[in-house]
């Protein structure tokens, strides 16, 4: 379906959405609906919004959808942060074991690519007493 063709079909039933009490808001939430769920370019929408709409509506439509990359990035972020965390606590993890114990198998090595930060902390915390690899490892 044409997105500006639906807009132009839909334009009074938006235009009196955008102008009711919460219309702003109701609007907000449609636009991140069609950002997140449609395959549509947000800048031809806002287009045809500001066109067969309200100049109102464009700008929402183009607000949602900076904050909603802004967003995006900022998790984005986040998660690589989180990921460089493990991957790097992950590696000292390997290193200590292969110096307390020499040769570290790669099953265990693979383990420890697929921690949680939580579980690596648990086995660098277990180097300092257990006698064997699978001590560290036991559950």
């Amino acid at each position: 379906m044409d997105a500006v063709a639906a807009i132009a079909r839909w334009a009074d039933v938006v235009r009196a959405v955008l102008f009711s009490p919460s219309g702003r808001e109701a609007l907000d939430a449609l636009s991140c609906y069609l950002i997140q769920a449609a395959p549509l370019d947000h800048d031809t929408v806002a287009d045809a919004l500001e066109q067969h709409v309200d100049r109102q509506a464009a700008i929402i439509m183009k607000t949602t959808a900076a904050r909603l990359r802004a967003e995006g990035r900022a998790e984005g972020k986040a998660e690589g942060k989180a990921e460089g965390k493990a991957e790097g606590r992950a590696e000292l993890v390997l290193r200590l074991l292969h110096k307390r114990f020499g040769t570290v198998a790669e099953r265990h090595a693979d383990r420890l690519r697929r921690a949680s930060i939580a579980e690596l902390d648990r086995w660098a915390e277990r180097l300092f007493d257990a006698t064997t690899i699978a001590a560290v490892f036991a559950d």
